[in-house]
This record gives C-alpha cells, sequence and structure tokens, in this order.
C-alpha cells in the first residue's frame, strides 16, 4: 500500500496558478494498484486490503468526530485500521510542513478515536449489531434486499447513535423507519 498509494497521482494531474492538484488519486490508484497486483500473481485477499487502504489513505478532515471515525472504520474494517493509520501517518510525514501541522494532529485525533471504539467495543459493520437477520424475521421481515437495507440503516443509526446499539433500541429504531 505505501509503494502504491500514489501510483495515479500522474493520471489525475491536473495543474492550477502553478500548482499540482491530484483529486480523485485514491479511487483511481486503488484500481491501478489493483490491476498491478494481479499481474506480480498476488492473493486476493492482499490485494483487497491493499484497495481498501490506498483508497482511504487520503480522507482528510478538519474535523475528527466519533461519527467521522466511525464510518471511516466501517468502510475500512477494524482488521486493517491499524494498517491505514500507518499509511496515513507516513503519507502526512512525507509533507510539506504545512501538511504536517494539520494533517499529523488530525491522525492523532482519528487514532485516539479508534482506541476508544476498540477499548469500548463499539459496533462498525453489521455483524457487530445487536440484532441480526433472524431478529429481523421475527418481526415478520422477508430475507432478501429489504432485509439488508434495513441491516445498512440500523448500523448508519448506531454509527451516528452508538449507544443505541441494543437490541431494544435497533428494533425499536426499525419499525419507526420501514
Amino acid at each position: 500500500a505505501a509503494l502504491l498509494h500514489d501510483v495515479a497521482k500522474p493520471d489525475v494531474a491536473k495543474f492550477y496558478g502553478g500548482r499540482a492538484h491530484f483529486k480523485g488519486h485514491e479511487e483511481a490508484g486503488a484500481v491501478k494498484a489493483a490491476q498491478i497486483m494481479k499481474r506480480l500473481r498476488m492473493d486476493n485477499k492482499t490485494i483487497n486490503n491493499v484497495k481498501v487502504l490506498i483508497k482511504y489513505h487520503d480522507k482528510r478532515t478538519e474535523n475528527v468526530t466519533g461519527y467521522y471515525v466511525r464510518k471511516l472504520v466501517s468502510n475500512v474494517g477494524k482488521n486493517i485500521f491499524t494498517g491505514l493509520l500507518l499509511l496515513m501517518r507516513a503519507d502526512i510525514e512525507g509533507k510539506t510542513d504545512n501538511a504536517r501541522v494539520d494533517g499529523i494532529p488530525m491522525i492523532e485525533r482519528i487514532e485516539k478515536e479508534f482506541d476508544y471504539i476498540m477499548e469500548n467495543n463499539i459496533a462498525t459493520s453489521i455483524k457487530e449489531l445487536a440484532i441480526d437477520g433472524n431478529d429481523l424475521i421475527d418481526m415478520g421481515i422477508k430475507p432478501g434486499r429489504e432485509m439488508g437495507d434495513l441491516l445498512k440503516k440500523a448500523l448508519e443509526h448506531v454509527l451516528k447513535v452508538p449507544e443505541d446499539n441494543t437490541k431494544e433500541s435497533l428494533i425499536d429504531y426499525i419499525e419507526n423507519n420501514r
């Protein structure tokens, strides 16, 4: 991921006011890195993990909230999130002094929030919800698209309001948001 994270910058480079801008290099880089790794006959798990790390390595924000980090963890996965933090930190360390002044504190806030998520076992995936498909079947919901959509809605709600990850709260939430 570190080797290939900026592989698509030349492909997306645009120049404004004498400076290069690389909007979209993360998405393009994830695709290009996967192609390179397939040619190198790397295993699918590694390819998929590297694609995710590259896709999210440059997600910067001035407003690191609990929700922002929980959503990022949900998109990346707890299993490789530490790798993302290492890649983000290394990427920022290689930038200008001004970028590091803003970037390092952002990474530290994300790390602190991720530690909190892990220490408090906060749900960031559907499988970590206090309800599952069987609970929805008990509510009269048939397996299929609606069930999947409702579980996704429940996860999004829990990412915003982690304390609602209880069976009772989520059943009420689903009943009111069907």
